[in-house]
C-alpha cells in the first residue's frame, strides 16, 4: 500500500510541474532526473536499500530499450516484481518517445560508478566456466554488444546481477511472449543450475572490470 501511495504521489507531482519544464531536450530530462533520484541516487550509482540498480552511463541504446519495455508493459507487470512495478508508472511519465530518447541520452552520459560493495561473498570453480554461456551475447570481457541487444554486464551491482538471472529463471522477467530480447535471456537463465550457481554467476560479473561502450 506505502508503495502504491508514493507512486500515486510521484505522478501527482509530474503532472503538476509539467508546465514549468524547460523545453531543451536534455535539459528537460535533466529535469526530470529528480523524479529518478529517490531510488536510484543524485549520481545514477544506484541504492540497494531501494532495489535501484547502478544505471549511470549504461550505453543510450539499452536504457531507451528498457524505459520503452516498461513505459509499454514489457517489463515491471509481473506481480512478483515489485521494484519493476515501481519502475512501470515512472516511466509512463515520460509522455513521448522524445523524451524517453532524451532521458536515455541523459543518464547515458552520466560518469559509470565504480564496483558496487560486494553482497556476495565469493564464487565457487565453476563461474568462470559458467560465464562461458553469456559471452556470445555479452562479450568474453562483459562489455555488451549492441547488434546482440545485449547490455555491458561487467562491473554492474552483484545482487542485481543475481536477482535479474533468478527473475529471468522464473518468468518474472522476459515472460511475455512480445519481449523477445527478454525472452532470449529467460532461454539462457533457464541452463544456468540452481540459485547457488546464479550467486556463483553474479558475483563472477560483478567482480569483471567495468565496461561503458555506447
Amino acid at each position: 500500500m506505502r508503495i502504491v501511495a508514493a507512486t500515486l504521489l510521484s505522478l501527482c507531482a509530474v503532472a503538476l510541474t509539467a508546465c514549468m519544464e524547460p523545453t531543451e531536450p536534455l535539459a528537460r530530462a535533466e529535469a526530470r532526473w529528480s523524479q529518478c533520484t529517490p531510488c536510484h541516487g543524485a549520481d545514477g550509482h544506484g541504492l540497494l536499500n531501494q532495489a535501484a540498480p547502478p544505471i549511470a552511463g549504461l550505453p543510450v541504446w539499452y536504457l531507451e530499450g528498457q524505459l520503452t519495455k516498461y513505459r509499454t508493459g514489457l517489463r515491471g507487470s509481473h506481480f512478483d516484481d515489485g521494484p519493476g512495478l515501481r519502475m512501470k508508472p515512472m516511466a509512463q511519465t515520460l509522455p513521448t518517445e522524445d523524451d524517453v530518447k532524451n532521458m536515455a541520452a541523459f543518464v547515458a552520459a552520466m560518469p559509470a560508478p565504480p564496483h558496487s560493495d560486494a553482497t556476495i561473498s565469493g564464487y565457487g570453480p565453476n563461474a568462470a566456466s559458467t560465464f562461458g554461456l553469456c559471452v556470445a551475447c555479452h562479450g568474453a570481457d562483459g562489455g555488451g554488444n549492441p547488434a546482440m541487444n545485449a547490455p555491458p554486464i561487467a562491473g554492474q551491482a552483484d545482487w542485481y546481477v543475481y536477482e535479474q538471472l533468478r527473475k529471468f529463471k522464473a518468468g518474472i522477467r522476459g515472460g511475455n511472449p512480445k519481449d523477445i530480447t527478454g525472452g532470449q535471456m529467460r532461454a539462457i537463465a533457464l541452463g544456468l543450475g540452481n540459485d547457488a550457481a546464479l550467486h556463483d554467476l553474479a558475483r563472477y560479473v560483478a567482480d569483471l572490470p567495468v565496461k561503458r561502450p555506447h
